[in-house]
């Protein structure tokens, strides 16, 4: 038989579709069927019904004022006679509800933040209606959060760091609260105010037009005569890849090396320039201009995750060729292997052509790697020389 602490466990349940449809404005949810029909078993004894009808209404709206209804029917028993016991249960009211589960204050809240929200942001309420549980737990810092959306709507694309918005809110309290503010601002900007196809680490600053502090790219010209062209003081150099200008110069021969040494010991190039990778953080190389225009050279690690971040820069630089990353390379160290986890073999990418996809699969069947700074450098000098056509630059 049902007890008052069953009945608080189910309005429990009803309580995240009560407040759907509260902010549906539907009417019709309450009242609410916790028991519809409670079957007292035949065998039951008389004092213990008695017992249990006397602990049900005891917490019921009846001796409260809040909570459970309670609705009695006459049972006609052969030994007692006729007696009124509990036939169902039901909530009639969302107050009730809230009362009975102790949420008066939550509700309260969420009330409250829905109004201003959706007072300012009436384009919100179809979010908040699927999120209001994240509305509530940014609660106490709503009005800092919509300073900051009111400001980006005034001011997309702010071209500052976070910390330097002119408003009275901590960056801390921003950083905290970077989901939420994304959600919002895609439906509240104008699509030119975002950059959509971002997905770094900084990929919220990128996203919405803000500074962050860039990743210095590492540059090596392959060419003494392109230091007088670039204007460069010397022929390595690190810089931000937002200052990188490549249009200027022609012809470019331009190779992306993972690996530091191995950029560092490549041979002198015609209109050669080496850049270094990013790893992951391919994002920084869309920022350097005149890239595209370039012939454009990738090496990274002869593993899956090499192979992937190959395929990324191949889909975001259509025309890359791949450096030693091909069978005939990594079946010909293959005593410089070393073993790797085994792991899901992963779909291959089509931006990888015949050879690159044929090294991913021979890495993903073998669970191995062949990382770019164990290829001997007689090796990798032949290679480069045969391909790119070194030695015209001296």
């Amino acid at each position: 038989m049902i007890t008052p602490d069953d009945i608080r466990r189910r309005a429990i349940r009803i309580y995240a579709p009560s407040i759907a449809a509260w902010l549906a404005g539907d009417n019709s949810f309450f009242p609410q069927w916790v028991r519809k029909s409670i079957a007292i078993p035949p065998t039951a004894n008389q004092p213990d019904l008695i017992r249990w009808k006397s602990d049900l209404m005891a917490q019921s709206k009846a001796q409260l004022g809040y909570g459970y209804t309670v609705h009695l029917k006459q049972i006609k028993k052969q030994r007692h006679g006729d007696n009124a016991y509990p036939q169902a249960v039901e909530i009639e009211s969302l107050d009730d509800l809230l009362r009975l589960i102790r949420k008066v204050g939550e509700f309260k809240t969420l009330s409250q933040a829905v109004a201003r929200l959706t007072g300012q942001f009436p384009e919100l309420r179809d979010w908040v209606a699927k999120h209001w549980r994240k509305l509530l737990t940014a609660a106490n810092d709503l009005d800092d959060l919509m300073m900051v959306v009111e400001f980006l709507k005034q001011n997309p694309r702010p071209a500052c760091y976070i910390r330097e918005l002119p408003l009275p809110v901590s960056t801390k309290l921003i950083e905290r609260n970077l989901p939420i503010l994304r959600m919002w601002l895609d439906q509240l900007l104008p699509p030119h105010a975002i950059d959509f196809g971002i997905h770094d680490r900084h990929a919220f600053e990128h996203r919405y037009g803000f500074r962050y502090p860039r990743q210095h790219i590492l540059v090596r010209l392959l060419d003494e005569g392109l230091r007088q062209e670039f204007g460069f003081p010397c022929l390595e150099l690190s810089l931000p890849a937002e200052e990188l200008v490549l249009l200027p110069a022609n012809s470019l021969k331009v190779l992306v090396v993972e690996n530091k040494i191995n950029l560092l010991t490549l041979p002198q190039t015609h209109r050669g320039l080496a850049l270094g990778g990013l790893g992951n953080n391919l994002v920084e190389f869309r920022s350097i201009r005149g890239l595209a225009e370039q012939a454009l050279y990738y090496w990274g690690d002869l593993d899956c995750e090499g192979l992937s971040i190959l395929a990324r820069f191949k889909k975001m630089f259509p025309g890359t060729t791949s450096l030693m990353m091909d069978p005939t390379t990594l079946h010909a160290h293959a005593e410089l292997w070393t073993r790797v986890e085994t792991r899901a073999s992963a779909e291959i990418p089509c931006e990888l052509n015949a050879d690159e996809r044929q090294t991913l699969q021979d890495c993903q069947a073998h669970n191995i790697r062949l990382e770019q700074e164990h290829i001997p450098q007689p090796f990798v000098l032949e290679q480069i020389k045969r391909l790119m056509k070194v030695g015209d630059a001296g």
